[in-house]
């Protein structure tokens, strides 16, 4: 006859409590417990000015929602309609030279980017087209409306 060991009443509650906490706790979503996600989105302010008069000005692009890692784009405005023409080749969904303008560090939980650029002057102001993309391809880079996601940023000098 097998004998019986009774269980302490403590040790009970307290295996009863772990276990009923992660009943409504745990989760495997990757989004955490409301398994909502957040829309994908960034932003960057425009006009920027430089620290200093004649020094380089910084483009601080914030993303946030989406799958990390993200990439971030800053493509001068000379290379958008000119040059390597990136406004005509995301038109027709062509991405062959857009990685020159990428910025993809691969820090999951990096969601803000300071880039270096060269500002114009106060009467004629440097412009970047700046955008990014998750690693789901939550943003719309290409395609025929594609000017709603881009950000035309216009840098001065003092």
């Amino acid at each position: 006859m097998k004998k019986i060991i009774p269980l302490s009443i403590r040790w009970l509650a307290i295996a009863t409590l772990s276990i009923s906490g992660c009943l409504f706790y745990c989760t495997d979503s990757a989004v955490g417990p409301s398994g909502e996600e957040h829309p994908f989105s960034f932003s960057t302010p425009s006009p920027i000015k430089p620290a200093e008069q004649g020094g380089m000005a910084e483009i601080v692009i914030t993303a946030s929602g989406g799958s990390l890692p993200y990439t971030f784009y800053v493509v001068p405005e000379t290379q958008w309609l000119a040059g390597d023409k990136i406004n005509e080749m995301l038109t027709r969904n062509d991405f062959s030279r857009l990685y020159r303008y990428a910025c993809n560090r691969r820090l999951f939980g990096s969601h803000t980017i300071v880039i270096s650029v060269s500002p114009g002057s106060a009467s004629k102001p440097n412009y970047y087209w700046v955008s990014v993309q998750d690693e789901a391809e939550n943003g719309m880079l290409s395609g025929t409306n594609m000017l709603a996601w881009w950000k035309r940023v216009a840098v001065y000098d003092l």
